[in-house]
């Protein structure tokens, strides 16, 4: 099984390539939970049920804490919400 990936992995970065760093490991852990869809495809529903809990439960469990300690610097560093950091930072200052 996987281990969790450390909390501060990409926290404190900053600039265009940890964005892109950020983005391409939340694809990563996606990627996963693919690749486990993909093992069950043609499985029953009962067995689907099993491989889902046994593999894909604990790791959705290790992608929430990766997004736990990632999502705050990812989230800052998106478009949107720097626009909204310029726009609110010309309002008031």
């Amino acid at each position: 099984m996987l281990g969790a990936l450390p909390p501060t992995l990409l926290r404190d970065r900053q600039g265009p390539e940890d964005a892109r760093a950020g983005r391409a490991g939340a694809l990563a852990w996606i990627a996963k939970l693919y690749a486990i869809e993909a093992g069950i495809k043609y499985r029953s529903p009962e067995h689907k049920l099993a491989v889902r809990q046994a593999e894909a439960v604990p790791l959705l469990s290790q992608f929430h804490q990766w997004l736990q300690g990632n999502a705050h610097g990812l989230l800052a560093r998106h478009r949107c919400a720097m626009a909204r950091a310029r726009a609110r930072a010309d309002v008031l200052g």
